[in-house]
């Protein structure tokens, strides 16, 4: 008995310090590191050369503009072939554009907190990468793609279907479909494919936390029942372009030391 009370607690390789460092390692590994733990993502990134990252702010507010003129030109059209008058009201876009981007500021400075944290709540870590890889190889192109292409087939499938699906005087439906769709999008950012390089199966991967999404969607649904959809894919474009933005401005000013290219 006194034997087994005088045991060294590391001999077992029980002792309090290791299991701690074991839950601690365990909890960082599931809850994803995109930004600040992802060493692969961080050379990708500083692989990227400044004018690639002009090239993308370039074509990020080019597709913002060149979508906004798609959904007023679709509205026009529809309008025309139902026999309905379609008014451009300006204050609408100015007041989208100053709520959204209220909105875009506080998730930048909560994403900032988050990333210092470890904790992964935007995109999945895959398709960040694919994103990064992207800039690195058609810039302009990927800017224009993430503001004026992805916007309108988001927006068009997780908010206008499911719009038109509820009606305009459903009040009992309207907010548990848009949550619903908003989950739905959320996810649609989250999931992915691991594959295991051991035996080559791909499982479902759900260590992104696609916070920001969720509440995006959540505000773009109101957008969408209160203003149309244009003012959605609009709120939609514009909050992806400021996030966009802020990345790449921060790595034309303070391009990461590793940048041997810039």
């Amino acid at each position: 008995m006194t034997e087994n009370n005088n045991m060294p607690s590391d001999e077992k390789g029980f002792s309090s310090r290791d299991l701690f460092a074991k839950f601690k390692s365990k909890q960082k590994k599931s809850i994803g590191e995109v930004g600040s733990g992802d060493e692969d993502l961080k050379a990708i990134l500083a692989g990227i050369p400044k004018e690639n990252w002009a090239k993308f702010l370039a074509g990020t507010w080019i597709g913002v503009v060149g979508g906004l003129a798609y959904t007023i030109a679709l509205e026009k059209g529809v309008a025309s072939i139902s026999g309905k008058e379609s008014k451009v009201d300006i204050r609408d876009y100015i007041k989208t554009a100053v709520e959204v981007t209220a909105v875009t500021s506080v998730e930048l400075l909560v994403k900032n907190v988050t990333d210092k944290m470890g904790l992964q709540i935007g995109l999945g870590k895959d398709n960040v990468k694919k994103m990064a890889e992207l800039i690195n190889r058609a810039p302009f192109e990927m800017g224009v793609i993430a503001t004026g292409v992805a916007p309108q087939v988001e927006e068009a499938t997780f908010r206008s279907l499911p719009s038109v699906i509820v009606g305009k005087d459903n009040k009992f439906l309207d907010w548990g479909v848009g949550i619903g769709a908003a989950a739905a999008f959320a996810l649609y950012h989250a999931i992915e494919l691991e594959e295991n390089k051991d035996t080559g199966k791909k499982t479902l991967n759900l260590k992104a936390k696609p916070v920001v999404q969720f509440f995006a969607g959540v505000s773009q649904w109101r957008f969408m029942r209160e203003r149309g959809y244009r003012n959605a894919a609009f709120a939609h474009s514009l909050t992806n372009a400021e996030l966009l933005t802020s990345e790449a401005v921060e790595r034309l000013i303070k391009p990461n030391k590793n940048n041997s290219r810039t």
